[in-house]
């Protein structure tokens, strides 16, 4: 489609231009992401403990995802064409992804969990990234030319419309601007389409590759919070440390069998032991409850008694009342016996040797954890 414009108001009120407020070149950037100066730090430093490239725009953005707690994304004029139409791709199919909000919830606010994740699904996507590469061939130097001609098209055209209101020798030069900068934004809609199109055609691939992608950076995550949980002490004085530490740590764990069995096994133990200590609470004058399920009415949870005051909600307490489902408080009774030492007797034969050896080791450091934690 050929643009004519036959006059300069034509050209102000047009849809296709924005010249209402001053004209700025935009800033394109490869990160499809926003994070904020901690997070920017956080990153930086552990890009330094791992010996990792920080100007990498998607393990910036991987990072950002799943460290964050909360997204802030760039606007699509910020974005480089590569950034636009390749990364945002990968980006929104991988959040799509059932795995990817699991993978976040591990990750979030944990920086070497969240680095490790994210270096392994890079890793597992380089692939896939190759194949974008070839699929889009050279569209995406040509995207990119039209995408600098058009910036500076569109420079031009906003002076030159300001020339023109002052002196009307110069709107044919302002009208011929105008054509060309619409004629470059047509141009760069119909490239991206077809990029687009192609990218479409290698959805399954890439889809398959992501679910790949996602589980290994599940366990790599996993991994590194089991790390931190069973081996690190915190006495690090400031983050870059701390970063270098657990990056230590990951490698002594990672070339050692025995110690990398141990460390998945104890890792888990002590997220149980976690969560059940996060469900106690302190009552009344000190004594100590859980939270347990029945229909022991005395001891119900406020939230459970609410419940009875609408009309639409007591079928629910009913429900849950029949099923001995409702969230109640199990006073914990003294334990006059049995609150003394512990003997662990740990078997090491060779019946013992491989996985049951370090199960048995995670236990008895489990247990070790407990007594530590009661005074014991």
């Amino acid at each position: 489609m050929r643009y004519r414009f036959s006059s300069l108001d034509q050209i102000v009120n047009s849809p296709l231009f924005n010249l209402t407020a001053p004209y700025q070149r935009p800033e394109r950037t490869e990160h499809c992401t926003r994070p904020t100066r901690l997070e920017r730090m956080v990153f930086h430093d552990s890009c330094t403990a791992n010996g990792l490239d920080a100007a990498a725009p998607l393990l910036a953005d991987l990072f950002h995802l799943l460290y964050a707690h909360t997204y802030r994304w760039c606007s699509e004029k910020e974005l480089s064409p590569k950034a636009r139409l390749v990364w945002a791709y990968l980006l929104e199919g991988m959040q799509d992804n059932g795995q990817f909000a699991a993978l976040h919830h591990l990750c979030k606010g944990e920086d070497s969990a969240a680095m490790e994740a994210a270096r392994t699904v890079r890793q597992a996507l380089s692939d896939a990234v190759h194949g974008i590469d070839r699929a889009a061939g050279r569209l995406l130097p040509v995207l990119e030319r039209l995408v600098r001609r058009h910036d500076a098209a569109a420079e031009k055209l906003y002076h030159l419309v300001r020339e023109a209101q002052a002196d009307p020798l110069k709107t044919p030069e302002a009208l011929r601007a105008a054509a060309e900068t619409a004629s470059t934004a047509e141009q760069i809609q119909a490239v991206s389409g077809m990029i687009r199109d192609k990218l479409r055609k290698r959805q399954t691939e890439t889809q398959a590759a992501m679910h790949t992608a996602l589980q290994q950076g599940m366990d790599a995550a996993l991994l590194a919070r089991y790390v931190r949980r069973c081996w690190g002490d915190g006495t690090s004085e400031n983050t870059a440390q701390q970063t270098a530490h657990d990056r230590e740590l990951m490698d002594r764990v990672k070339s050692n069998e025995m110690l990398l069995g141990v460390t998945r096994q104890l890792g888990r133990m002590k997220e149980m032991l976690s969560d059940l200590r996060k469900n106690d609470y302190a009552h009344g004058r000190g004594e100590k409850y859980a939270i347990t399920r029945g229909r022991d009415l005395k001891n119900l949870l406020s939230g459970e008694l609410a419940l009875l005051a609408s009309p639409a909600t007591t079928p629910l307490f009913l429900r849950k009342y029949n099923a001995k489902g409702l969230l109640q408080y199990t006073k914990r009774e003294r334990i006059h016996k049995g609150h003394g030492d512990i003997i662990i007797c740990l078997d090491e034969s060779r019946s013992t040797e491989g996985e049951n050896a370090a199960w048995g080791k995670a236990l008895a450091l489990a247990v070790q954890d407990i007594c530590a934690h009661e005074g014991r």
